[in-house]
């Protein structure tokens, strides 16, 4: 269940947890509107959190669909590797993603 948790949640984020509020307000709140994105940084988000999924169901392949220490380690890591990279991305360390918050003085 906990490695199906960590599959589920990441494309239900995506598919829901972005999908849903965007068709609100495209469908009932004003019809026909495009949603503004905050962040363009969300492409990369996006491809990170797929690519997180894939990586988790490889290892757990590898490790012949056995629910170990082991695996439980790798996907540790894995969603620490995920977050270091998400937080760097928002910061515009890779790349400019997003205007400063506040104004420098």
């Amino acid at each position: 269940m906990a490695v199906s948790n960590t599959i589920g949640s990441n494309v239900f984020d995506i598919l829901v947890g972005l999908g849903v509020p965007w068709a609100m307000q495209t469908m009932c709140v004003n019809y026909g509107s495009e949603v503004m994105i905050n962040s363009r940084g969300l492409v990369y988000s996006v491809v990170l959190l797929l690519g997180s999924v894939a990586l988790t169901v490889l290892g757990i392949h590898i490790n012949k669909w056995q629910l170990d220490f082991k695996l439980g380690v790798y996907v540790i890591v894995l969603y620490a590797v995920f977050l270091c990279f998400s937080i760097m991305i928002e910061y515009n360390v890779f790349t400019f993603v997003n205007l400063p918050m506040c104004m420098e003085e």
